[in-house]
Parts: structure tokens; C-alpha cells; sequence
């Protein structure tokens, strides 16, 4: 019986561990707009951006510099896009997660259901919630990635944009 009540006690020691480290993914995953430039102000900023630049722009030619400097902010509309996903995936895995646990803690507490199997639940759930850790790191870390090129590129942008419609006006 004390083996029993040992093994229950680890068992719910763990599954507390899994609510506090879910509680933080969820901080992190729910509050990162707040603490950041929201990525789809970032994707409207850059469509607005090139937008203009068309309108301004009436060579065929570009120079090999400003050419390369505007496909790097052009690929940054794309990557956030793309990684918005992965914030939503990380959110929606969180809030799945934390009921699974929720409920793996009660059948824990009540000894419901294969207590055998209560480890290999819990094994799952940690090995999610891994998961869930690395798809909202991936996702931080290229926001912040792509944010940060953004911001050393959108002032030499809208800098060739200006100069477009300075020349545009002088002709």
C-alpha cells in the first residue's frame, strides 16, 4: 500500500510540474503580442510598403544592392506569415494540454481508469508539452529574428521610396 501511495504522491508531484510549466508556456504564448510588434502589423506595415514602391518605382532595372535589400524585406511578409502559424499551433496544443493534464490529475487523485497506465500518460504529456516548448521557441525566435530585419531594413526602404517619388515629382 505505502508503495501504492509513494508512487501516487510522484505521480501528482509530476503532473503539478506540468500544470506550472504549461501556466508559463500559456504566459508566454498568450501575452507575446503585448511584449511584441504584432506580427500582423508588421505583415500590413511591409504590404503597404512594397505597395508604394510599385507605384513609385518605373525603371526596369533596379541596382544589385537595393535589389537584394528589397527581396530580404519582401521575404519578411512570407516568414511571419508563415510563422504566425506557429503560434497558433503552440496556443491551441497549450489549452489541449492543460485539460489532458487537468484530467490525468484527477483520475490520479481519485485512482480512476489503468493506474498502470498512468505513467505512460504522463510520459505523453511531457513529451508533448516538450514539443509545445520548442514550436513557441522556434516561433519567438523567429519573430524576433524577422522583426529585427525588418527594422534595419524598412528605413532603407522607405529611404529609396522617398528618392523614387522625390525623382517621379522632378520629372
Amino acid at each position: 500500500m505505502s508503495c501504492g501511495n509513494e508512487s501516487k504522491k510522484n505521480q501528482m508531484q509530476e503532473i503539478i510540474a506540468m500544470e506550472v510549466a504549461l501556466d508559463s508556456l500559456h504566459n508566454v504564448a498568450f501575452n507575446t503580442d503585448s511584449n511584441r510588434v504584432s506580427q500582423d502589423s508588421l505583415i500590413l506595415t511591409v504590404q503597404e510598403t512594397l505597395e508604394r514602391l510599385k507605384k513609385s518605382y518605373n525603371a526596369d532595372t533596379i541596382d544589385y544592392e537595393h535589389a537584394k535589400k528589397l527581396d530580404a524585406y519582401k521575404e519578411i511578409e512570407d516568414a511571419l506569415s508563415i510563422n504566425s502559424g506557429n503560434l497558433a499551433k503552440a496556443k491551441q496544443a497549450i489549452e489541449d494540454t492543460q485539460k489532458k493534464v487537468d484530467a490525468l490529475g484527477h483520475d490520479i487523485s481519485k485512482g480512476i481508469n489503468d493506474r498502470n497506465s498512468y505513467q505512460s500518460f504522463i510520459n505523453f504529456e511531457k513529451d508533448k508539452i516538450n514539443e509545445i516548448e520548442n514550436i513557441l521557441n522556434y516561433y519567438l525566435e523567429k519573430h524576433d529574428e524577422y522583426k529585427a530585419r525588418y527594422d534595419s531594413l524598412h528605413p532603407i526602404v522607405m529611404q529609396l521610396i522617398e528618392d523614387l517619388e522625390k525623382q517621379n515629382d522632378e520629372k
